[in-house]
């Protein structure tokens, strides 16, 4: 049993328990007034007038046999009223506990989720963190250290403080996404694309990636600005970042009577099948998806991010992809 689990079958058990108690309460509510009824209508047959033609002397044997029959009428309603009870209680207490089940798994996914985000959150930070110690552990014992392998030690422990300046920087945009309220106001499709080109420029030209906007239509529209750049600033790097040198990015803008479209296509190496449906999972990389150097290296947080921004702008994110064939993002917005 998964520690959720089993933190979560004490306040399970109490629900089920609640719900079988509200439920065996109304059973034996309606089953004393079904009883009283019944049992006020048999006596009401017993006061039925009896013929003149009876005789006198079957009287008594008749009054006798007549409060036996409803004797056994009530003994025969008080045995139905037990076994219906019971089942409703064998019933009620399977049923009771699947609605309990069913009320709590919304908070036993939420309590997974943190859980699972603490302990990936916790692995990335340490990660760097040893390597950083180890690396000044070994330079302190070495009693022939030079200058130039001090400055190599400072220079890795850089890099390592760069990646957790970035991984930080992640975390606290998925934290404050959370509680931030979009502000709505119109905005210009070619202003979103050409900030967050501008954004990503430096690896965009380190690489020599060249950007063809040719389907890039302007229109205006309402949206939340920075919200949306962030995205178009985290796809196009993802895209930068997987595709391979000199190659082509693709940026495509489109508008719908009911929505507007943004897509970014490279031709990177794609993303396996198995892979697709944690790609905007919080910490998920795809080791087959990603390169071999340093520029694709990362904490998988950046889809998530942009995913999260998506839905509060109450739109969607959708990919396609192939290996071999590159990947195709595209952010839907509906009009407002």
């Amino acid at each position: 049993m998964s520690p959720v689990l089993a933190r979560l079958k004490g306040p399970r058990l109490k629900l089920a328990g609640t719900y079988l108690i509200i439920i065996m309460v109304m059973s034996i509510g309606f089953s004393f007034a079904i009883y009283r009824i019944s049992d006020t209508e048999l006596r009401g047959q017993r006061n039925i007038a009896i013929p003149r033609e009876v005789r006198f002397s079957f009287l008594d044997d008749f009054d006798r046999l007549r409060a036996e029959k409803l004797e056994a009428a009530r003994e025969n309603l008080r045995e139905r009223l037990i076994a219906f009870n019971l089942i409703t209680l064998v019933i009620g207490g399977l049923l009771s506990y699947i609605l309990a089940y069913q009320a709590l798994r919304p908070i036993e996914e939420v309590i997974e989720a943190q859980d699972r985000f603490a302990s990936d959150a916790s692995h990335e930070i340490r990660t760097p963190l040893t390597v950083m110690k180890s690396e000044i552990e070994v330079a302190l014992r070495d009693n022939n250290l030079t200058l130039k392998e001090a400055r190599q030690t400072l220079k890795s422990n850089l890099e390592e403080i760069v990646k957790l300046e970035q991984l930080t920087t992640g975390l606290l945009q998925l934290a404050r996404q959370e509680n931030v309220e979009s502000i709505f106001e119109k905005i210009s499709a070619r202003q979103i694309i050409d900030e967050a080109l501008d954004k990503n420029q430096p690896k965009i030209s380190r690489k020599k990636i060249t950007i063809d906007q040719k389907k890039v239509s302007d229109f205006s529209f309402r949206s939340e600005p920075q919200s949306l750049t962030q995205v178009l600033v985290i796809l196009i790097d993802n895209a930068a970042k997987y595709s391979p040198p000199k190659s082509t990015i693709r940026l495509e803008t489109k508008a719908s009577r009911h929505a507007y479209r943004f897509s970014v296509i490279d031709q990177g190496p794609g993303i396996p099948a198995e892979d697709m449906p944690h790609i905007f999972d919080r910490f998920y990389r795809s080791d087959k998806s990603r390169g071999k150097d340093k520029e694709s290296d990362g904490y998988g947080l950046g889809l998530a991010i942009a995913k999260q921004i998506t839905d509060s702008l109450g739109g969607h994110i959708e990919v396609r992809s192939r290996l071999g064939h590159g990947t195709t993002f595209y952010v839907e917005l509906p009009r407002r």
